[in-house]
């Protein structure tokens, strides 16, 4: 597949890796919690933390390349604490060309909570990852920028009305750089 590489602002480079992020995470979530219900109340690990051989399945990794020619590659693995189980995915998403001074690479993890543990025991943990499905536009994103550095200009020009003298009296101080 060839593509012409087109460069991608900061903001559309983090939100196509936060959306990434979201989306496998939901997938990973989704095919872990199944594989790992039947075995809600039962002794599923070792001494070290790891799965008995007959809980252990192999984990899914994704690695493709998007329509615009990006390369997405996500994986994920497991964390276990005292009380708890959880999920940490980890996606990456790169593209464009050294040549023209194109190209981005964007790391984006997040840790979840499957289960919690007793006795090194899971036990069913009410979740609610619906948020999982939200979305980010860069184009969107710029606008909500661009009315905050707006009302942050409106809000220096009144905190220049009042002495510095006061300004941390009333835990005044000044909002934005811009």
């Amino acid at each position: 597949m060839t593509t012409l590489a087109t460069k991608k602002t900061s903001a559309e480079i983090k939100a196509l890796a936060i959306n990434t992020l979201y989306e496998y995470a939901e997938k990973y979530i989704k095919h872990e919690t199944e594989r790992l219900i039947p075995f809600i109340g039962l002794d599923v690990f070792k001494v070290d933390g790891s799965f008995k051989q007959k809980y252990d399945s192999p984990k899914l990794s994704d690695s493709l390349q998007l329509q615009d020619g990006t390369f997405v590659s996500a994986d994920y693995w497991f964390t276990h604490y005292t009380n708890g189980f959880d999920i940490h995915v980890k996606i990456c998403v790169h593209g464009g060309s050294y040549d023209d001074k194109t190209y981005f690479c964007e790391y984006q993890e997040q840790s979840f909570t499957l289960f919690n543990k007793k006795d090194g025991k899971l036990i069913e943990t009410e979740k609610d990852f619906s948020w999982l499905k939200k979305r980010f536009n860069a184009a969107e994103l710029q606008l909500i920028a661009d009315k905050i550095k707006e009302a942050a200009k409106v809000y220096d020009a009144e905190l220049e009305k009042m002495p510095y003298q006061f300004r941390n009296v009333f835990w005044l101080q000044r909002l934005t750089n811009c």
